[in-house]
């Protein structure tokens, strides 16, 4: 509850609970049913819904990964000279995301992500991750603040005008 990128369920009304700790328990509970998880966190990249999917979810929600798009309700402006779009929200607080094109283009770009993810994991489908998850071949690291700086991208700003990074926590134990 209240994990959604714009979403301020937690801030005000001090309940939720983190979203990947919430998916693997509901994902537990769920699976004596057969019932399918849906995961509505800060999706923002390609790890996060490999993340999602590994510890069970069956759905991913990505309503502001997908704002943006030329699909997306909203109005286009400029802010620093990168054209945005207006993001409005029936829960939340409004916000504003950078132009991603038409999904037409960019779902293709987060499928070829995703089999990039699972090939590095080193599985070959999202049933497989589920089940290495599950069995212990495929297992969450943590890692601290310094961990995850090392492991980000370093923006080289005077060469790429943008650089695309996806940074997968996971790591095989074969």
């Amino acid at each position: 509850m209240g994990s959604g990128s714009i979403c301020i369920t937690q801030e005000v009304m001090a309940v939720g609970h983190t979203q990947a700790t919430a998916v693997y328990a509901i994902m537990e509970f769920a699976s004596k049913f057969g019932m399918p998880v849906i995961a509505d966190r800060r999706i923002g990249n390609v790890g996060h819904i490999i993340k999602a999917l590994a510890l069970g979810a069956g759905v991913v929600l990505m309503g502001g990964l997908l704002a943006g798009t030329e699909e997306a309700p909203g109005e286009y402006f400029y802010h620093e000279d990168n054209m945005s779009s207006a993001i409005k929200v029936a829960q939340g607080i409004s916000g504003d995301a950078q132009d991603k094109g038409s999904v037409k283009q960019f779902l293709p770009y987060l499928y070829i992500g995703m089999q990039h993810s699972l090939q590095d994991i080193g599985v070959r489908s999202v049933l497989e991750l589920q089940k290495g998850v599950m069995e212990g071949k495929v297992r969450f690291e943590a890692g601290t603040a310094s961990a995850q700086l090392e492991g980000s991208c370093t923006w080289f700003e005077f060469l790429y005008k943008e650089v695309v990074c996806f940074v997968s926590w996971m790591v095989g134990s074969w």
